[in-house]
């Protein structure tokens, strides 16, 4: 009985490892907005164990506009470039979903004094559609090779919940 306990406590941090890698790690949140009329719905995804710590977080209300922003806690995100109207620094960026054929390029949007956040900027009921169906997304930063790895396995009830309170036509 002693080793068979042994051999689970051994095991254990392996098990572990095993479960947690292939489960994404999602969360939906509902907020209420002070200056608005409608409630702000977010999904955060916490990046994988075998990549660059980061947190993608999509957000929403009926009466705002959705965005996808990638925020890191300790990695810095390098600049690529301005907008013309110098307004924003960009950096290029490609992204992928495991059952899309296609990689995305596409620069994202960064604030001057925050080197730690990109948005993806546009319309991105495509971008939800695709992630309610993947198990994995990656996203690289071009001229840096920095690559982010989400897990998205068991976020799609996550996702639907924020398209059922944004009212999002997918």
């Amino acid at each position: 009985m002693r080793q068979a306990i042994q051999k689970i406590v051994y095991l254990l941090p392996v098990l572990l490892m095993t479960t947690t890698g292939t489960r994404a790690n999602v969360e939906h949140h509902v907020v209420e907005d002070e200056f608005g009329k409608d409630p702000v719905h977010a999904v955060t995804i916490q990046s994988s164990a075998n990549s660059i710590s980061a947190v993608l977080m999509i957000r929403c209300s009926v009466s705002k506009p959705t965005q996808v922003t990638l925020n890191t806690d300790r990695h810095t995100i390098y600049p690529d470039g301005t907008t013309p109207d110098d307004k924003h620094m960009y950096v290029d960026t490609k992204f992928k979903f495991d059952t899309d054929s296609d990689v995305t390029e596409q620069p994202w949007v960064m604030y001057m004094t925050k080197y730690r956040t990109a948005l993806l900027p546009g319309t991105h009921e495509k971008f939800i559609a695709s992630a309610m169906k993947a198990n994995k997304l990656a996203i690289s930063h071009t001229t840096r090779s920095d690559v982010f790895r989400f897990p998205l396995k068991g976020s799609g009830t996550a996702l639907s919940q924020l398209k059922q309170g944004c009212k999002l036509d997918l």
